[in-house]
């Protein structure tokens, strides 16, 4: 897997953040309130699942455990971006719906001046924190995939015999 920042056009590091494993790319981020609301949804459905508590392998999160790090996530970048830019959220980060609540009050907040404001210190180099957000929108659709890759490999292992014979797997 390929991972991270990219200089693309000579765009400084950290401009740009781009994945080959989940598809993300951060250039093509129109709305990030609406796109992270929408994948607070997303994540929601994924937890109706039978397999929701179940690891696909020993060493990979369940949707359970990969849900509780996005909550965790999203109280972690939520409060660097709060400390950036003194946009604060009114809500306190404990669930799904209370993270998808806080983003919804601080990512529309986060224009201008406070959208470009630097935060040292977490990175390996300054990022603005709007790219801060962005990050955030990737590190919630990496999980989804996350998930959905889990839940495959947990189905998998339902089927009858052998069939992986004569598939090449």
């Amino acid at each position: 897997m390929t991972y991270g920042w990219r200089e693309p056009d000579g765009a400084p590091l950290g401009g740009v953040e781009l994945c080959d494993q989940c598809g993300f790319d951060a250039r093509t981020v129109t709305d990030e309130a609406a796109e992270l609301d929408q994948l607070f949804a997303h994540l929601a459905r994924l937890l109706d699942h039978p397999y929701r508590a179940r690891r696909p392998e020993p060493e990979t999160f369940s949707a359970d455990e990969y849900v509780e790090h996005c909550i965790d996530v999203t109280r972690a970048l939520l409060g660097i971006i709060a400390d950036t830019t003194g946009i604060e959220s009114r809500t306190e980060i404990a669930d799904l719906h209370s993270a998808r609540l806080a983003s919804a009050q601080v990512l529309p907040a986060l224009t201008g001046e406070r959208r470009a404001a630097r935060h040292t210190g977490t990175y390996s180099h300054d990022v603005s924190a709007g790219w801060i957000a962005r990050h955030l929108l990737h590190d919630l659709a990496h999980h989804v995939l996350d998930i959905r890759c889990g839940y495959a490999k947990l189905a998998l292992t339902e089927l009858p015999g052998d069939w992986t014979a004569g598939h090449g797997n």
